[in-house]
């Protein structure tokens, strides 16, 4: 319910400009944005060292966003990982 409000009648619709933005939308454009980077070195450079190292730089990166994900969600998922 963090993006719907409630109207008198009982029906759902999207809330205003009121709502926070959840941290994970902060790290999802980054995210993608190093995906597009990856795909877009395999396609363009042939395959050997230099592919290698510019795709090492991207893992990383997202590895280090990954991390900042985890510190910023906290305990977020610890009870879908018990499931």
């Amino acid at each position: 319910m963090h993006y719907l409000q409630e109207d008198g009648n009982g029906e759902l619709g999207a809330r205003d400009h009121d709502v926070q933005t959840n941290v994970n939308q902060l790290l999802f454009t980054p995210v993608i944005v190093l995906f597009a980077i990856s795909a877009f070195f395999g396609y363009v450079l042939k395959e050997g060292r230099e592919q290698e190292l510019l795709l090492d730089y991207i893992v990383a990166a997202r590895e280090e966003l990954d991390k900042v994900g985890a510190e910023m969600t906290g305990k977020d998922f610890e009870l879908a990982e018990e499931i």
